[in-house]
């Protein structure tokens, strides 16, 4: 009884010796990876640190958690990665809620859920993580499992007083998303910003890129000469310039854009407000009498180091599909944040048109869906604008107005392309009857992502395993509320 006794009154005297062990091993790892020579001792580190881990030490956790990430010191597994890592992120621990944020956003050892990752990058940053309070502005700042926001993303830039996320604070003030428009303040960010993202900004302002493009913009878009210009045109027939009603808008179908068209692509900004730049451009599309074959040439009409491109399309759903994901064209960036990435390569994935006719002549405006390969990211949102060739005066007239605020892509899908798992997010604002699947582009193959559901308002994300069954290819991903069909094209790899 005696001897049971003095044993229990040992226990927290182990416990204490154990937790003292533990946290002293945890400054050695700690010293490790801050030196020049970082985790020489790992397999040792990581036999020492796996008990403190299971006692329920939360730095241990996360130490553990990322040797399996990265295969120190034990071979990689990324299951028992998230494992730890989300043990530690359950006892409040900030550093492993920011990597078990990474964890969802990229999906190692889970599912690709964004919605989850910025659940953890606010915890995160609710507790002091400045790198976390960085990464939950990105997400505000492009509307990654979120609503885009600007104003949110400034404040957590600002919270995070990073580096990067100084050189978005630049950028922010420099075009005036989320704060005033100052660009003196933009420059300071800059000026005193140590990343190379800021040193090669400034450079290109210095250049005064930014107001040679501002100024060809602002001749055609602002919205003084458009309103100006679109009053004038209304006053001469006579119509409420603000009733959508002005213009006939038709069922569209594929005989009537089987001609030449004219037009400007428009690149938007990440919230599709503000119009970043304006591409003349040239389109023909044309049906082959024999085969059937639909094809697309694209020809960017003042972009002289910019070649023509020909693609094959599908005609489905009211929509351009294009075949070939591998044809690229390249576009040089207009603020280029590295001196390695002057130039970016764009695929066109499909062009989601509507048909207007105004004075009797029918034009084409829709949304433009890109994907960049280098980023293995949908591009900024874009919309087109086209009428017959030679008819192109009622452009900047009469149409250019339709574009004042581009449609967000309802369907957000990660990642691009997707090999076994693809993730489907959306959100609808009312209680709607919800379906999805994912249909080959040439409607042979289909798997179910979601049967008809009732769903309430709300934002959604949706996980499909893809067997080996389903070949490498281009796949639509089809989303129906309350009937109305949205789509988005995706590319699976090998």
């Amino acid at each position: 009884m005696i001897k049971k006794i003095l044993f229990i009154l040992t226990l927290p005297l182990l416990s204490i010796g154990q937790n003292v062990e533990c946290i002293r091993t945890i400054k050695v790892v700690e010293r490790s990876i801050e030196s020049t020579s970082p985790f020489e001792n790992t397999p040792s580190f990581f036999e020492k640190i796996k008990p403190c881990a299971e006692q329920g030490n939360a730095k241990a956790q996360n130490y553990l958690g990322m040797f399996y990430f990265k295969g120190i010191g034990v071979e990689k597994d990324h299951r028992k990665a998230f494992k730890y890592i989300s043990m530690g992120a359950d006892l409040n621990y900030n550093k492993a809620q920011y990597n078990l944020a990474r964890f969802y956003k990229y999906g190692i050892g889970c599912d690709i859920n964004f919605k989850k990752a910025v659940e953890y990058y606010k915890l995160s940053s609710d507790n002091g993580n400045k790198q976390a309070a960085y990464s939950l502005g990105y997400m505000y700042y492009k509307g990654l499992g979120i609503k885009q926001d600007y104003s949110k993303a400034v404040s957590c830039f600002r919270k995070s007083a990073t580096p990067i996320a100084r050189h978005f604070l630049g950028l922010c003030y420099y075009f005036g998303y989320g704060v005033t428009q100052n660009t003196n303040t933009a420059i300071e960010y800059f000026s005193s910003n140590p990343t190379i993202n800021s040193k090669m900004l400034l450079i290109s302002l210095l250049n005064d890129k930014k107001d040679k493009q501002d100024e060809k913009i602002e001749a055609i878009l602002t919205n003084d000469t458009l309103k100006d210009v679109i009053l004038e045109s209304a006053e001469t027939i006579g119509t409420n310039v603000s009733d959508r009603s002005f213009y006939e808008e038709n069922e569209l179908e594929l005989k009537n854009i089987l001609t030449t068209w004219e037009g400007k692509i428009l690149q938007y900004d990440w919230s599709s407000t503000f119009i970043r730049r304006v591409i003349p451009v040239e389109l023909t599309i044309a049906k082959d009498v024999d085969t059937g074959e639909i094809k697309v040439k694209t020809k960017f009409t003042e972009l002289e180091e910019v070649e023509d491109m020909e693609t094959k399309a599908v005609w489905q759903d009211q929509m351009l599909y294009f075949e070939d994901p591998e044809k690229t064209f390249r576009l040089k960036r207009l603020y280029p944040e590295s001196p390695n990435r002057l130039y970016l390569n764009y695929n066109i994935l499909s062009l989601n048109l509507k048909e207007y006719n105004y004075n009797g002549l029918n034009h084409l405006i829709g949304q433009v869906d890109t994907y960049i390969p280098e980023w293995a990211e949908y591009g900024k949102p874009m919309s087109i604008v086209l009428a017959p060739k030679g008819n192109g005066k009622y452009l900047e007239e009469q149409f250019l107005l339709e574009l004042a605020k581009q449609d967000e892509h309802f369907i957000k899908l990660y990642p691009v392309p997707f090999k076994d798992k693809l993730t489907v997010h959306y959100q609808i604002e009312n209680k709607a009857n919800v379906s999805a699947e994912l249909v080959s582009l040439d409607g042979l193959r289909k798997l179910n992502i979601l049967s008809d559901r009732l769903q309430l308002a709300d934002s959604y994300t949706h996980t499909v395993t893809v067997n080996s069954s389903l070949p490498k290819g281009i796949y639509v991903v089809k989303v129906k509320v309350n009937g109305k069909l949205y789509t988005r094209l995706v590319i699976k790899e090998d």
